[in-house]
């Protein structure tokens, strides 16, 4: 990630580490042991809130922190539970805890953090920040789906720590002074006999 814009592939495991921490928080927050099909459309509906505005935001243009209003747009996204609760809490007759809608917004923030993707800065925060919201949502109960649900995770976040360990090498690069390279593929890369 030493470039100024991120991979592709780097911005889309972001998303879907973020998407994966929120569904693993809205999983966990559910009673009972059944897989909560609510819960697909509440994830749905914010991870495709945040790629359509990903696709609309305006390229970084040589700047290296994000733009003031995209850190106001932030703490909107934060505060986005506690505004929509007591209208949801109104229609169905049932709410969330505080707690819960705390950490609903920090879910909102690293979707919004994946959104700014161009943003080297933006994209670790959000990986952080989906890491947390995992291991928070695990925490909330011993529930089979969970489960399911840091197995992707973790598959995912090999995914985004290869991606970005590539995005931080030049091409043309040579390692440090003594390292073996041990693969096929890395010895014809080198010039070498496979």
């Amino acid at each position: 990630m030493a470039g100024e814009s991120p991979s592709r592939g780097l911005w889309v495991t972001t998303f879907v580490l973020a998407a994966v921490a929120l569904l693993t928080l809205e999983i966990g927050a559910a009673p009972g042991h059944k897989f909560p099909w609510t819960a697909v459309p509440a994830v749905a509906a914010p991870v495709a809130l945040a790629v359509l505005a990903a696709r609309f935001l305006p390229p970084p243009g040589g700047r290296r922190p994000p733009p003031p209003w995209a850190v106001v747009g932030l703490v909107g996204l934060a505060a986005a539970p506690f505004v929509t609760e007591p209208v949801v809490e109104s229609l169905t007759g049932s709410g969330r805890p505080l707690e819960l809608q705390m950490l609903t917004g920090f879910g909102y923030v690293s979707l919004g953090l994946a959104a700014l993707g161009r943003f080297a800065k933006c994209l670790r925060l959000a990986a952080v920040g989906s890491l947390f919201l995992t291991l928070f949502g695990l925490s909330l109960g011993n529930k089979p789906a969970a489960l399911w649900c840091l197995a992707v995770y973790a598959a995912a976040g090999v995914v985004w720590l290869t991606a970005g360990y590539r995005a931080g090498l030049r091409p043309g690069a040579s390692g440090p002074p003594g390292v073996v390279v041990t693969t096929a593929a890395g010895r014809a890369a080198a010039g070498g006999r496979v």
